[in-house]
């Protein structure tokens, strides 16, 4: 259990007003104190800018601090002991690796038994909270000879310190042999079998990296006309993942999440996306919708199979019928064309990633709902 007391205030202040170049000018100002029972206090705020340059555009910036304790899961969790894939890096070592893995008593004609580690994960009741550093900046476009129509661009840019992560089993046995001094953290996370030198045991679990950086670009577009005398609506909103990095403390390298898909922490593809179109009578509205996950790379390689994955693609079709203001009867059809989770290679208890992909395929589901 955790006891909080929060304090919190927000300020708008407009600026300008019919002014030329500026419809409106206004800034906004916000700060939160925060006092946790196991944690201490933070303060936290965050300073806005909206300015309205005319009908059809609009731009938005926002600079803030968060601040965030670890969840009762990344504390207490229980633990839970699984076969991961896991590399170890004496196996055919070299250089700086070879000379430490030796010191560590593993010999040079090492070899790795199997492909897979006994990794415990679970919840770690020393880890700390994290704070963050973010910047928005964006527009919005009205434009008045496409009427109907919305178009949002927004850029982000987020630096976590002392980020809550669980570091891959393979990253920590390659980063220990590569400098036990500092990492020696890692280095003290599993354990070998005295004879046969087989790691018998690792220990992953979340810990608070240095530093993780995510930067994007979130796009959304909507377009709200009439055909054939029927309300319609468009719609496409993506993200363009441009970085996302984390370093476990201020001397380790920068671990590269973008792009990858990870053993035990989902997908950063570079790009995701979410479409629909959607129709409106007076009785009925239809909708067709298309999510779409993109390519990436499982970070601990594999085979001919389950290395990498293209994209992804899920389509959902819904129908509403209106009996009237009160009564609805809804029929829909998720992933319409009954899309098969991917084979990644890392993910050996499941054999794909289960936090990023439909592990159902195809369903159907009727539902009536009524308004009293």
């Amino acid at each position: 259990s955790s006891d909080v007391t929060e304090i919190y205030g927000e300020l708008s202040i407009p600026l300008l007003a019919d002014a030329p170049m500026a419809q409106s000018l206004d800034l906004s100002l916000a700060a939160r104190w925060s006092d946790y029972s196991a944690f201490g206090d933070n303060t936290t705020y965050k300073l806005g800018l909206v300015w309205q340059v005319n009908d059809q555009m609009r731009l938005r910036s926002v600079v803030s601090t968060a601040f965030r304790v670890p969840t009762i899961s990344e504390q207490e969790g229980s633990t839970n002991q699984e076969n991961l894939i896991t590399v170890d890096p004496c196996e055919g070592a070299t250089g700086t690796i070879a000379t430490n893995c030796l010191a560590d008593g593993v010999p040079a004609n090492f070899m790795q038994d199997g492909t897979t580690v006994l990794t415990g994960v679970g919840g770690n009741p020393f880890v700390e909270p994290e704070d963050a550093d973010t910047f928005t900046v964006g527009i919005v476009l009205e434009p008045a000879f496409l009427e109907g129509f919305t178009a949002t661009i927004d850029y982000f840019d987020i630096q976590i310190d002392n980020a809550i992560n669980a570091v891959d089993g393979s990253d920590q046995l390659r980063l220990c042999y590569t400098d036990p001094s500092v990492y020696s953290e890692f280095c003290n996370s599993f354990t070998r079998d005295p004879i046969t030198n087989q790691v018998t045991f690792l220990s992953k679990r979340p810990v608070n990296a240095a530093k993780e950086d995510v930067s994007g670009i979130d796009y959304a577009f909507t377009y709200n006309t009439e055909i054939a005398g029927l309300g319609t609506t468009f719609a496409v909103r993506a993200t363009n993942l441009l970085k996302h990095e984390n370093q476990a403390n201020p001397a380790a390298e920068v671990e590269i999440l973008r792009g990858k898909i990870t053993a035990d922490r989902g997908s950063y593809a570079k790009w995701r996306s979410n479409m629909s179109a959607n129709i409106f009578a007076e009785k009925w509205s239809a909708g067709w919708s298309v999510r779409m996950i993109g390519e990436a790379d499982d970070e601990n390689g594999g085979g001919p199979i389950g290395s990498s994955v293209d994209n992804v693609f899920y389509n959902d079709l819904n129908f509403n019928y209106f009996f009237n203001e009160d009564m609805k009867l809804s029929f829909g059809v998720d992933n319409v064309f009954d899309e098969k989770a991917p084979y990644i290679t890392s993910w050996n208890d499941a054999n794909t990633d289960v936090f990023t992909y439909d592990l159902m395929g195809q369903r159907w589901y009727m539902r009536a709902s009524y308004t009293f």
